[in-house]
């Protein structure tokens, strides 16, 4: 769909953090996440990427494909690629990467919030976004512990 906007993403995604990173925390239906964009999406333009992780978890989830339709932004959730799921160029570089679902938010006047919602690619799931702008807490990086105790890893299933 955006083949230079989704390889950009999924660079930018796969680093530690996001430079200069604007931080949004709350929920996506009952779970706890925390949503970082490359920009502000109330006072500037566009964010070029962007990645979100369940406070249970810690594990990033890109974002790409961000648009403004009407004054909201709009995502686009990547899932994981593996050699059958992913698009890759001649030059082994990844052109598409599966999509599991689609974010719409609207920022609030002042730009404190962003609230919409996340609707699966077959749209027979959807579930309220309610977000608050703020600096918060990173989740533990791989081989650190989570607050109950457990080791982070990569692997771990997210919920969800």
């Amino acid at each position: 769909m955006y083949p230079a906007l989704l390889t950009t993403a999924l660079a930018l995604a796969a680093t530690p953090v996001l430079a200069d990173a604007i931080t949004y925390s709350g929920t996506l239906g009952k779970s706890a996440i925390v949503l970082e964009l490359t920009g502000d999406p109330a006072t500037g333009p566009l964010p070029a990427a962007g990645r979100y992780f369940y406070a249970s978890n810690g594990i990033d989830i890109p974002l790409a494909g961000l648009t403004n339709a009407g004054g909201n932004l709009r995502m686009i959730e990547l899932g994981v690629c593996t050699e059958t799921s992913c698009a890759i160029d001649d030059d082994g570089k990844v052109t598409g990467a599966p999509q599991i679902g689609t974010w719409v938010l609207s920022p609030s006047a002042e730009g404190g919030t962003l609230t919409g919602t996340w609707t699966s690619i077959d749209k027979k799931k959807s579930f309220p976004v309610s977000l608050s702008k703020g600096r918060h807490a990173r989740p533990p990086r791989e081989g650190q512990r989570f607050a109950d105790g457990t080791l982070r890893d990569r692997h771990r299933p997210r919920d969800g």
